[in-house]
This record gives structure tokens, C-alpha cells and sequence, in this order.
């Protein structure tokens, strides 16, 4: 399997699946996150299974390799994704106003609040940081860290797009789709630079 499959994967799962953009289709959903889990693992046994070495110079034993490094991205991402950031998309659209999301992450940028739309950047920056060293962690890629604190930009964008946009995609929709499809670049760049 080509390596550039995974970011369209995993963009379509961040939105759809563990953002529950589907449920406009299917109604109240409760299988959303356990799916996006499912597909992370799978992506993570695929291109963890092409490109072994990284998990080899910790000890584990060859035939073990794709299970372990699924299962441990799989729990990066769940770790990451737990903390919410929805106070932050709020406001970097201006459609909220700042309040509480993340403690450490609030404490960190408390003094950009005069200023709404750098305090939910900052806060979505740091998000972003957050979710990329969970997942660096369990797959031993570094590029998750820098690839996911991206997260500030690509939901300015999205959030602030004028752009006429079909029924299923919103703003917050478009958002999550650039950034899932930032996430999946992870795998891209574990497969194409080791």
C-alpha cells in the first residue's frame, strides 16, 4: 500500500468518524470514536509493517512489531485526542468568546486573551503539540510533533473560510479533514525518510 493513501484515510476519519460529521446522514452516533480507532490501528499495522526498523531498536521481536506499533499508536492517538479543543475553535472564528478548555494549555496562554483570535491559536497550537508527542511516542516518528502542532493554522483557515461549501462540509468540517490529512503526513514521512 502506497503511503499516501493515509492522509486521505485518516482526513476522512478525524472529521467523520471521530468528529461525528456523519451523523447529519445516520443520526446520533456512538461507534464514531472506536471506528476512528479501528482505522488508526489499521494505518498504523499497514505502514508500521513497511517500515519496522524504528520499533527493532527497542527490543521488540520482528513478528510482534505491527501489533505493538499499532496498538501503541492507537493509544497515542486516544490519549491525544481526549483533551478537548472545541473553546478554542470557538473562538478563533470569533463565533465564542475565550473560556476554559485545557488547564495547563489555558494557564500558558492566559495572556493572550485580550486578543481572542491568538489565544485560540495558541491554545489550538499547543493542542495540536500535545496530540503530535502522544502520537510521536507510541510510533517513535518524530514528524507527528511538528506535523501536529500545525493544528493552529489549518483551523484558522478553515474556521475563517468565506468559501460556499457543500451541505456536509462546514467549516469545522473542513477544518478537521486538513487537519486529519496533516496527521496522516505522519505516516507518509515515517515510510519515505527511514
Amino acid at each position: 500500500m502506497t503511503p499516501w493513501i493515509a492522509p486521505f484515510i485518516l482526513s476522512f476519519s478525524n472529521c467523520y468518524f471521530r468528529g461525528g460529521g456523519l451523523s447529519e446522514l445516520i443520526g446520533p452516533y456512538t461507534w464514531g470514536r472506536p471506528a476512528h480507532w479501528i482505522v488508526t490501528f489499521i494505518l498504523s499495522f499497514l505502514f508500521i509493517t513497511t517500515n519496522h526498523g524504528m520499533l527493532t531498536h527497542v527490543g521488540v521481536p520482528v513478528e510482534f512489531i505491527p501489533y505493538v506499533g499499532a496498538l501503541l499508536v492507537t493509544i497515542g492517538m486516544i490519549i491525544g485526542e481526549t483533551p478537548g479543543w472545541g473553546a478554542y475553535v470557538g473562538t478563533i472564528n470569533g463565533s465564542t468568546k475565550p473560556h476554559p478548555q485545557v488547564k495547563w494549555i489555558d494557564k500558558i496562554i492566559q495572556p493572550l486573551i485580550k486578543w481572542p483570535f491568538w489565544w485560540a491559536f495558541a491554545g489550538l497550537t499547543l493542542r495540536g503539540l500535545f496530540w503530535g508527542v502522544c502520537l510521536a511516542a507510541g510510533s517513535l516518528n518524530i514528524w507527528f510533533i511538528p506535523l501536529s502542532a500545525l493544528m493552529g493554522v489549518f483551523y484558522a483557515i478553515g474556521m475563517n473560510s468565506k468559501v460556499a461549501m457543500p451541505p456536509l462540509l462546514d467549516p469545522w468540517k473542513l477544518s478537521e479533514i486538513m487537519y486529519g490529512f496533516i496527521l496522516g503526513l505522519g505516516f507518509v514521512f515515517q515510510c519515505a525518510l527511514v
